[in-house]
């Protein structure tokens, strides 16, 4: 309880030293970059990433988060790449820690020259772009070994402080947070802190994020952002063959969680991914409802017809693989979907499988059945009506009529398909409200529990993600929602 207090001390001190322009400009609609430049702790740190994925939730498209950070170096070597690394970004706002490396005994840097270096990046940052917000930052304390290494390191970290307060800058004082944990209990420090001075992910989100969410008085949620690779060896490619893909989710977890989640398919035509609106966005929603939204950014096809498909089975594998972790009940694991996006949600909720037993990966195991899907102005149809756009992003130039057929989701509605929410404008001029009509149709014919809201007006993408349209599908949802005891 104590550790807990002092945590929330600290932050909101932090908080108190300034206001965060970063903040001030998004919520003006501005675009802005950030340059975090630093050590391993930012180079390799989950933080980061946490962090990019927090500001996205919030301000969809406007923050872009650049990692200038390396492993292994300080602050002598910050003032050398400086320019590469962080001017040349032109960045708006960038966060600096150098200290746990300047406390190094091998580089031999006394706490004066590494203040002189510390303030030589922020008047040359300054002199480039004056109106740059530069942010300061302690860092976790290291222990065993590594503290053997950097006996003075409290010294640097104290320095940082003098210049945040002498300079008025922002200072986030990770250090005075992580201290009441190490003192009061070592076992979840080791837990956080595996190696003795690299934070892990679990380290980063319970700990750094929320620190440096809540300074720069961005909203507090339960938890920051998590990204999770879904294939952390290698990707089918569905043809027998496998390669390196950077599949991920990022799993946004409401604050009072109702156990209910849901898998969520940006669109973008298969030839991109939409995710601000159509991704993190919609899992901000979700959240503000109890629902854990889970952003999938899956692998564009080119061609190759079953590399999306293979990225949302995994991801609902993976889903109730984590549920517990997650607060989600695994029989309440939904998927939405937007576009082609609800093209990629469709096949999910007729082209499932149980899980293979004998798999040597447990997550495979399990089934891959979404226990119910959302469709929002869906991609239904692989014929003639089809958005073509998406079809040859998936299917390529000339795909067999065996092809078309299989991923026309209208022709693959079993009994076992998912029970089905769509919704649609009838004024749809890019994916016509006949392949939400026909999606419908096949659910009912097949006896399906399924809701269909047709919507007179909003077009595709209903008026920009805003007004009395976009409002009534997502009210529909929940009720729907609701009406099957997925959610309260």
């Amino acid at each position: 309880m104590l550790d807990r207090l002092l945590f929330l001390m600290c932050t909101l001190f932090a908080t108190a030293q300034a206001g965060a322009d970063l903040v001030k400009n998004l919520e003006a609609g501005k675009a802005q970059t950030v340059v975090t430049y630093g050590t391993s702790l930012t180079a390799g740190g989950a933080w980061v990433g946490q962090f990019g994925a927090a500001l996205e939730a919030r301000w969809p498209g406007r923050a872009k988060v650049v990692n200038s950070g390396q492993g292994g170096m300080w602050s002598k070597w910050g003032v050398e790449n400086l320019d590469g690394r962080v001017i040349s970004k032109k960045p708006d706002t960038v966060l600096i820690e150098f200290g746990i490396n300047d406390a190094f005994l091998q580089y031999k840097t006394p706490v004066a020259e590494a203040r002189a270096n510390l303030e030589t990046m922020i008047d040359r940052v300054f002199s480039a772009k004056a109106d740059t917000e530069i942010i300061l930052m302690t860092m976790n304390p290291p222990v065993g070994v590594h503290l053997e290494r950097r006996p003075a390191i409290a010294d640097y970290y104290e320095m940082y402080r003098s210049v945040a307060k002498e300079r008025k800058l922002q200072m986030i004082d990770h250090a005075a947070n992580w201290a009441p944990i190490l003192a009061n209990d070592r076992a979840r420090f080791d837990r956080y802190v595996p190696d003795g001075i690299h934070p892990g992910a679990e380290g980063c989100r319970e700990v750094i994020t929320p620190a440096l969410l809540k300074a720069l008085g961005i909203p507090a949620v339960a938890s920051a952002p998590e990204k999770v690779s879904l294939w952390p060896q290698q990707a089918p490619a569905g043809d027998g063959t496998f390669e390196k893909a950077e599949v991920t989710i990022t799993v946004h977890r409401p604050e009072k969680p109702n156990g209910a989640a849901m898998v969520i398919c940006p669109g973008g035509g298969y030839g991109g991914l939409v995710v601000g609106p159509e991704g993190h966005g919609i899992a901000m929603w979700l959240n503000s409802h109890g629902i854990t939204g889970l952003v999938l950014e899956y692998r564009l096809p080119k061609g190759r017809s079953a590399v999306p498909l293979l990225d949302a089975q995994r991801a609902t594998r993976t889903v109730r693989s984590r549920a517990k972790d997650w607060g989600i009940d695994p029989a309440k694991i939904g998927i939405i979907g937007f576009s082609a996006g609800g093209h990629l949600a469709a096949t999910a909720a007729t082209r499932h499988d149980d899980g293979d037993p004998a798999a040597k990966d447990p997550v495979e195991r399990l089934g891959c059945r979404p226990d119910f899907a959302v469709l929002v102005y869906p991609v239904i149809t692989m014929g003639e009506t089809t958005h073509g756009g998406s079809r040859k992003n998936l299917l390529g130039p000339s795909p067999s009529p065996e092809t078309i057929a299989l991923f026309s989701a209208e022709k693959q509605v079993t009994g076992k398909t998912s029970p089905t929410y769509l919704t649609h404008a009838v004024n749809d001029r890019i994916v016509p409200v006949s392949h939400s009509r026909s999606f419908h149709a096949a659910l009912e014919e097949k006896k399906i529990p399924a809701e269909y809201l047709e919507l007179p007006s909003g077009d595709h993408g209903l008026d920009g993600y805003k007004g009395p349209m976009w409002d009534a599908w997502q009210a529909g949802v929940l009720k729907w929602m609701a009406a099957r005891k997925i959610m309260p």
